[in-house]
């Protein structure tokens, strides 16, 4: 089933869960950026397997977890593929490394918006055209992927 046919059936269900988890607390391994992109797809494709990908519930283990490179690599045994930054659709997701180099970011794109999450902020939603224009600048190594 084509990206665009699984988000328009899943769309209201993506819709409820931003709802119910903007605003809500940082927790590792629940609303941790990558945990919030995890989520996402697995509600879109239907697939639950996305959600066994989240084995951190810590700080020092999302480290590890990093170190490993494991998201990423996850994302692309699954088909993921480099797209251009602008042309990021709902459920496409922009990585990079944090300012420190320690942890990588995720910001995912849900309509005319990216969820995303920090330990200071908790989750929340930036709109689109911020993320992708002037909040670039924010943003350090921005790569954005597509799961087909």
């Amino acid at each position: 089933m084509g990206k665009v046919i699984m988000w328009l059936k899943n769309e209201t269900k993506v819709t409820e869960y931003v709802n119910d988890v903007n605003g809500r607390v940082f927790q590792w391994g629940v609303t941790d950026c990558m945990s919030l992109y995890l989520n996402i797809a697995s509600i879109i494709t239907g697939d639950d397997s996305w959600l066994g990908i989240i084995d951190w519930d810590s700080e020092e283990s999302a480290l590890r977890t990093a170190k490993n490179n494991k998201p990423l690599e996850v994302l692309i045994r699954r088909g993921a593929r480099r797209i251009k930054l602008i042309q990021t659709i709902t459920s496409d997701i922009i990585t990079g490394w944090c300012p420190h180099n320690r942890l990588p970011y995720a910001h995912t794109c849900v309509g005319r918006n990216f969820i995303s999450s920090t330990p200071a902020n908790g989750v929340f939603l930036t709109k689109r055209d911020i993320v992708l224009g002037e909040g670039m600048s924010f943003l350090n190594q921005p790569t954005a992927w597509r799961i087909d």
